[in-house]
């Protein structure tokens, strides 16, 4: 049992110290009205190949697979806020477009149509106060010689130009240009304008995970809760915070049962070990609660008792053991009770890497092939249950 766990470990944490996760990128394609099919291939920002079709309408809201369609806008709302919320400034109808028989991202888009239809000063607006938002690289797609400007209100923050007439593949300064570091969501309105052609855009988010450190000082790992990638709040009591994203400063607060945060964390390889996860907490009325998961996998709960409404911060009744291998982790937070607030999380280095059951070996995948009835040993007992289940069928459309 020993040796193989043993085994396991190692090459789980060869894999894991050698892969990361790609950087988290919206992509979309601006496409002829009516025309839904988007493109599906590579950028110039790697890493995802599926693309969200603009075809018509006002406006689209645009996500991540994890920031997509989260947060709730008013009481009753259905959740409607995504990583990002783009308004085109124009329904399709009256758009002048290219568009071109292939379904490459640089065959069809927006053109700039001067003065037709009111369409002298075309501009895409990427929302402000109300919309989720965070730090990105903005990349503009343009097939067309012309200028791409970024303006917040009055204020010019930058024009960027491109020559068009690429054959292939995308070239910078070519058929594309890169804002860096661009805040959206608050407090106004970034628009985007063009004098030429747009035919798509990428978001990737300049948002890096929270680096652990290997340290036994409980104030040296402090994850504070406004540092959240991901953020699930319904949004429905008066007077709360109505500002959500990467970076944007705010805490969630007043927490209802159901929302959640969600972290990424990176574990440098020398930094990998057990750690002891601890809140901390500001309880209004009642007692705090949250169930924490590691990477989707349930860890524990950790839990305040009750107190008498008021500011003060207290730590969490127990600590969660968690191993921590080298690599890029998600950690999430889920309310089991209300109203209070996470002021921050704390890991503190215990030691080595620590399996002391079956259940751990199962909370980190890291069982034995063949292993039937989960007691972390191949043997005979495996055996029975591969051939007491020889015949059966588990076809679901077998009669």
């Amino acid at each position: 049992m020993k040796k193989r766990r043993g085994v396991a470990i190692l090459f789980l944490c060869l894999a894991m110290s050698g892969a990361a996760r790609a950087v988290e990128i919206i992509n979309i394609d601006i496409n002829n009205y009516g025309n839904d099919s988007a493109y599906s291939g590579p950028g110039a920002a790697a890493g995802r190949t599926d693309w969200i079709p603009f075809y018509g309408g006002w406006g689209i809201a645009v996500g991540s697979q994890r920031s997509a369609n989260l947060v709730n806008q008013g009481a009753g709302a259905a959740a409607s806020t995504y990583a990002e919320q783009i308004w085109i400034g124009d329904d399709g109808r009256g758009h002048g477009y290219i568009t071109g028989a292939g379904s490459g991202l640089m065959d069809d888009g927006f053109v700039n149509t001067g003065g037709a239809g009111g369409l002298n000063d075309p501009n895409i607006a990427f929302m402000g106060e109300g919309a989720y938002g965070g730090t990105f690289d903005l990349i503009v797609y343009g097939s067309q010689a012309g200028t791409f400007t970024l303006a917040d209100g009055n204020d010019i923050l930058a024009s960027k130009s491109v020559t068009g007439g690429v054959p292939s593949g995308f070239v910078e300064g070519g058929n594309y240009v890169v804002f860096q570091n661009v805040t959206l969501g608050q407090p106004n309105m970034i628009r985007l304008y063009y004098t030429n052609v747009i035919n798509g855009l990428q978001l990737v988010s300049r948002k890096t995970p929270v680096t652990i450190e290997p340290s036994s000082d409980p104030n040296d790992n402090l994850i504070d809760a406004r540092n959240y990638d991901v953020a699930f709040d319904t949004n429905a009591r008066g007077g709360e915070i109505t500002i959500y994203g990467p970076d944007l400063g705010n805490y969630v607060h007043y927490l209802d049962t159901g929302e959640y945060m969600i972290y990424d964390l990176y574990v440098p390889q020398e930094s990998q070990g057990k750690y002891l996860l601890s809140a901390d907490f500001v309880t209004y009325w009642g007692a705090a609660g949250l169930n924490l998961y590691l990477d989707n996998k349930p860890l524990g709960s950790l839990t305040q008792t009750q107190h008498q409404e008021d500011s003060t911060i207290y730590r969490s009744l127990e600590d969660l053991p968690v191993n921590l291998f080298a690599g890029i982790h998600e950690l999430k937070w889920a309310n089991t009770q209300l109203y209070f607030d996470v002021v921050r999380l704390r890991l503190t280095y215990e030691g080595p890497i620590s399996l002391d059951n079956c259940s751990d070996v199962y909370l980190y995948e890291l069982e034995p092939a063949g292993d039937l009835n989960q007691d972390c040993r191949v043997d005979l007992e495996d055996l029975s249950v591969l051939v007491n289940n020889w015949l059966v069928n588990y076809d679901p459309e077998a009669q």
